[in-house]
């Protein structure tokens, strides 16, 4: 049975209220221990923990938690240095890559640069051209072309806004 002792009456009981035992189990965590002893940070924890008797005559303590050792610490100064090595090789390596795109885009530039002055070169007129105005089609398309989709609810995969209006107007006659 797990009973305790809420009140004391007249006449104590032997064996129940006038044994005084130990804490059978204390407290495991670090904090806990220092509060119950009132102890200070340089103190050792570890010599405060309530021990637990065995039946062959050792006893026993729990592991304390959040102990901050010696080990603890030289550990996490490892954690922490691998951690900024990983950053700085990242940020070299995002460096580096941002170099090469950059390379390889102003080489790009110029590359097209180059041909356009080449076919420039080649197509040198001999003759003065009279400027003339574009077909009706042509014209619509590259308005056709400049056209952009409309709102993503009512599009479906292939229109754009002149199809939209079509077929909005299309189902507004099948309801009616």
């Amino acid at each position: 049975l797990a009973l305790s002792i809420v009140k004391h009456g007249e006449i104590p009981i032997e064996g129940v209220t006038t044994v005084k035992r130990a804490r059978s189990l204390g407290p495991k965590r670090a904090s806990t221990i220092r509060k119950l002893y009132k102890l200070e940070k340089t103190d050792d924890v570890r010599k405060f923990v309530v021990r637990k008797e065995q039946k062959n005559g050792k006893k026993k303590a729990p592991k304390i938690q959040r102990l901050v050792t010696s080990e603890r610490i030289r550990r996490k100064k490892v954690i922490r240095k691998i951690g900024l090595e990983r950053l700085n090789a990242t940020k070299k390596a995002v460096a580096e890559y941002k170099k090469l795109v950059g390379d390889y885009r102003s080489k790009k530039k110029q590359e097209t640069a180059q041909a356009k002055e080449g076919k420039k070169e080649e197509k040198k007129p001999e003759t003065k051209s009279v400027p003339t105005t574009a077909p009706a089609k042509k014209q619509w398309n590259n308005t056709f072309l400049t056209i952009k989709p409309v709102s993503y609810t009512h599009l479906r995969a292939h229109e754009t806004s002149l199809h939209l209006v079509c077929r909005l107007l299309l189902e507004k006659k099948k309801k009616q």
